[in-house]
């Protein structure tokens, strides 16, 4: 047991200290505003105020974690041990920044509450303004780095303390975008697909339609058997989410109401963990949230118990408080479409705090790191080139017992083989039993 002293105490505070002393290093916490009792306690401790009271740990606070609403600037940040950090309080104390108020700025995307930020044509943040890739620690998951030195730095003292040990996971995790390429589409999109490849000239294309239609070959975006033979060994069971959203210019997904389509999906959940892919529209409109929740409800006789958003749209605070309001306990939409790396700074899992209400939640953040049109489409590398990126990235998370999130489209791989083998090529690479 960890005792702390601080002079304060406020929802932020217990939030913080919760997720890094107990969801992140396993230690059970008690605070005081007694100073005798504090100062007579011999087991493990630290004090969280404004002076030292004597010879013990003392981190002094910056005062973030004694606000409300959002009132910070984006914070300048300077290097302590080759470390980004910043929130800069009195030499003196025994870190030279407040490693709490740095945590909770950085899991709580405080700086995406601002009403300065901007936004692109999707309504999505930008990753370019954020304060990790400005100081450049967004390929890095900087929060995790900075609680192993704090680990160091509290066992320096008290030895015998017992943190939970974690262990690395590579988790692949799948979008279906698109279900079927060529089946289960009404005719005004065959017809509209068929034209669109007369006109390119795609004669292929077309022969594979005709193919698929008529049952002589599978429809090329069915490759879940060879998905899940790929990574069988590195998660059990993956976790697929399905976008049941209306048809629209960015939902092109088939509509579920198809027998075909309904009876695939519905035969997935026997091998893989099936999830929501709020549509595009849903992050704008509750009620069409509200109702691909009813579809996949009526899909799969329970109601969704985790999501990731399409597009990766994600907005602060209502994106949240709507899947909150819907049952959601898990999401996996906290990453970039644009860049790779640890949007709120972590890989572990934590629990969302609403700034706008200065409360904690129960839906558990999961960040995913990469994602594989980011790595082909917007930074161009080449498979060697994505394949070196991701195993540094996932020596780096191995060193701190983190997890590893990708996002894979059975769309966008299937219709490529180089694409493919890179799918095969990570998992293989990142599979913990593979010397």
């Amino acid at each position: 047991m960890l005792l702390i002293y601080s002079t304060f105490k406020t929802n932020r505070l217990d939030y913080i200290f919760d997720q890094v002393l107990t969801n992140f290093m396993g230690l059970d916490l008690r605070f005081t505003q007694d100073v005798k009792e504090f100062k007579s306690f011999s087991g493990p401790k630290f004090n969280y105020s404004e002076t030292r009271l004597g010879e013990e740990f003392w981190f002094q606070p910056y005062g973030l974690l004694n606000q409300n609403g959002v009132n910070e600037p984006q914070p300048d940040c300077f290097l302590w041990k080759g470390l980004p950090v910043f929130f800069k309080v009195d030499d003196s104390s025994d870190l030279p920044f407040d490693i709490f108020s740095l945590i909770f700025y950085l899991i709580s995307r405080y700086e995406e509450y601002s009403p300065e930020v901007q936004f692109d044509m999707h309504g999505r943040y930008f990753a370019l303004q954020s304060t990790a890739y400005k100081n450049q620690f967004l390929e890095i998951p900087l929060v995790d780095i900075l609680i192993v030195q704090f680990k160091q730095i509290l066992l320096a003292k008290y030895p015998d303390l017992a943190f939970r040990k974690n262990n690395f996971q590579y988790l692949p995790t799948f979008d279906i975008d698109v279900l079927f390429a060529h089946k289960a589409k009404p005719f005004w999109r065959l017809l509209g697909g068929s034209t669109r490849d007369l006109l390119r000239l795609n004669f292929e294309e077309i022969k594979t339609r005709i193919n698929v239609l008529l049952g002589k070959i599978k429809d090329p975006f069915i490759i879940f058997d060879e998905l899940l033979t790929n990574v069988k060994d590195v998660c059990e069971r993956p976790l697929v989410f399905v976008n049941l959203g209306r048809y629209g210019t960015f939902d092109k997904n088939n509509s579920v109401a198809n027998p075909e389509v309904s009876a695939f999906l519905k035969s997935m959940s026997t091998n893989f963990k099936m999830a929501i892919h709020p549509s595009y529209r849903s992050n704008d409109k509750k009620s069409e949230l509200d109702s691909e929740v009813l579809k996949f409800k009526n899909l799969y006789g329970e109601l969704p118990l985790q999501s990731r958003q399409h597009f990766l749209r994600l907005s602060f605070p209502h994106t949240y408080q709507d899947l909150i309001s819907i049952g959601i306990k898990e999401d996996y939409s906290m990453g970039y479409t644009t860049h790779i790396g640890f949007r709120a700074s972590t890989s572990f899992p934590y629990y969302f705090y609403n700034l706008s209400k200065e409360e904690k939640t129960d839906l558990k953040i999961y960040s995913c790191a990469f994602m594989d049109a980011t790595l082909f489409d917007t930074m161009k590398l080449t498979p060697e080139q994505a394949l070196d990126l991701i195993r540094n990235m996932a020596k780096l998370i191995q060193k701190l017992d983190g997890v590893l999130i990708g996002i894979w489209h059975n769309s966008y791989i299937a219709d490529d083989k180089i694409k493919m083998q890179f799918f095969k090529d990570v998992a293989e690479k990142l599979n913990p039993n593979q010397k």
